[in-house]
Order: C-alpha cells, then structure tokens, then sequence
C-alpha cells in the first residue's frame, strides 16, 4: 500500500516533507501495534536505479504513482499510523 506520510521531523541527512511512501509492515501487525514501518518513495533516476538498495516501481492508478519512482529502502522509518498519514 502507497500512503502520504508526513516526514518532516527528519535529521539533514533523512528525507523530510510529505511524501508517498510504503507500508512495509502486514495488515496483522497495523491492526494491533500504532506504529508501522514505512519506506519513502522519491523520484526515479538512470543513478539511483543502479544503487541496489533502491527498489523500481513503475507508475500506476492502483499504486497512487502517477510516475516511475523508486522506494528508498535505507531509509525505513517507524511512523505513528493515527497521527503521520
């Protein structure tokens, strides 16, 4: 699942603003915990294609992503699910 979460309480090196990111944790675990992993999704570059801690996602209605982007996997974050998005 694609969610707008809000990042912005992030140190320099973190990536901030609201930005679509996926959930990475089950729908079990959300149900029961306030706090899920999330992991952002920024924009797709030819550079950050090669890096392999960098996933493709390609655009679609159903995913919310009106480009090709990538999920940056380096920087998983735990985000408060009734407060963040």
């Amino acid at each position: 699942m694609v969610i707008d979460v809000n990042l912005d309480s992030t140190s320099d090196s973190e990536t901030g603003k609201t930005t679509p990111s996926v959930v990475v944790t089950n729908d079990v675990y959300n149900e029961k915990v306030p706090v899920i992993q999330v992991v952002p999704i920024t924009v797709w570059s030819a550079k950050k294609a090669q890096v392999t801690t960098y996933v493709e996602i390609h655009s679609s209605e159903a995913k919310g992503l009106s480009k090709k982007s990538i999920a940056d996997c380096l920087q998983t974050r735990p985000i408060d699910r009734l407060t963040d998005w």
